[in-house]
């Protein structure tokens, strides 16, 4: 659905109407044919294993989200986005629309529910919601000099494994 709106400069456009919003970005979908790689990659990034198959890695953050990260076996590509729904209506709502799955009940690790959709670019495009979650983890930080405290670690190194 679009209705007419008024850009600053006066210009009339139309704007498409949301039917739902998402509350923010669950996990980046991505194919990989070594899975041992991909994981010790993403541990040098900080990440952290939350389960792992035969044929997928599902890799955690600090925040309680059970993964923000999926690589499935296969030729390296980047396969999509899923993005976190408000509520279970919501993706009912949401699985109603034209090209869009049912609602699935996810049998992967995490578990939840997600509706499936694919981009104008051919990418696919989950909204999912109920994934279980992880107690939050302890993140060593460390000092970051800036403008407002130029010299928060002199003398200080930051090395990265």
């Amino acid at each position: 659905m679009n209705e007419a709106v008024e850009t600053p400069n006066g210009i009339p456009r139309e704007r498409s109407t949301s039917v739902v919003k998402v509350t923010g970005i669950a996990y980046a979908r991505l194919n990989a044919p070594d899975l041992d790689k991909m994981e010790q990659f993403l541990l040098d990034f900080g990440l952290q294993r939350a389960a792992r198959t035969d044929t997928a890695l599902y890799m955690r953050g600090a925040d309680p989200a059970h993964h923000i990260h999926v690589t499935e076996l296969g030729d390296d590509r980047f396969v999509g986005m899923a993005f976190n729904a408000a509520s279970e209506a919501d993706l009912h709502k949401l699985a109603g629309q034209p090209g869009a799955s049912g609602v699935e009940e996810m049998t992967t690790p995490g578990g939840g529910m997600r509706v499936r959709l694919q981009d104008p670019n051919g990418y696919q495009i989950e909204v999912v919601h109920g994934l279980q979650q992880h107690a939050t983890l302890v993140a060593e930080g460390f000092s970051i000099n800036s403008h407002l405290s130029p010299l928060a670690r002199p003398g200080g190194t930051t090395r990265l494994k």
